[in-house]
């Protein structure tokens, strides 16, 4: 079912929403943080931890370090994060056949550290790398690539290259080969 541009950037928040996943969903879905108690202590305090972290900067520069700091800051970030269901889904190109309209869009990429190669994402989920093109820029490939460096990251997953072949566009591939 396809509602259009505005569902896919925010409606889907705040209307009727089947498609959400309950809490055991959630809990079936990504069992390794629903484990950690670091995460469920995170879930139920998040508000206080907003809330302090207000306190901290009314104390520290006034209102204008609040409405900077918590307000413009948490706008700022649900609107690119949110680019990716919307615009990654709307205009771009499609490198992979997943079977949904996702794209890469180079800009989203740009402003989400490389999610906006969102085409790829659905392409392979579980891969720690969305960037799969030179030219695709990936920031979060990078800090993952670091940590693992320092030993911070460990069992790190990626596409082989049979996976990739299996998938690919050719139609996209041909475009894509002068850039690459």
């Amino acid at each position: 079912m396809h509602r259009g541009l505005g569902w896919a950037h925010i409606e889907w928040l705040y209307r009727k929403n089947d498609a959400r996943p309950t809490e055991a969903e959630q809990r079936r879905l990504a069992p390794d943080l629903a484990s950690l108690p670091f995460y469920r202590f995170l879930e139920r305090t998040y508000l206080l931890w907003q809330v302090a972290l207000g306190l901290l900067l009314l104390a520290a520069g006034g209102w204008p370090w609040v409405i900077w700091g918590i307000f413009v800051r948490v706008v700022v970030t649900y609107h690119v994060t949110w680019l990716v269901n919307s615009a990654a889904h709307h205009s771009g190109y499609r490198t992979f056949r997943t079977g949904d309209q996702s794209t890469n869009n180079w800009w989203v990429a740009l402003l989400t550290w490389g999610e906006g190669w969102h085409n790829n994402h659905h392409a392979f989920p579980f891969s720690a790398r969305h960037g799969l093109h030179r030219f695709e820029i990936d920031f979060t490939w990078y800090v993952i690539r670091l940590l693992s460096i320092l030993k911070l990251a460990k069992n790190i997953r990626l596409p082989t290259a049979a996976m990739i072949e299996r998938l690919r566009n050719r139609h996209a591939a041909k475009s894509l080969q002068g850039a690459n």
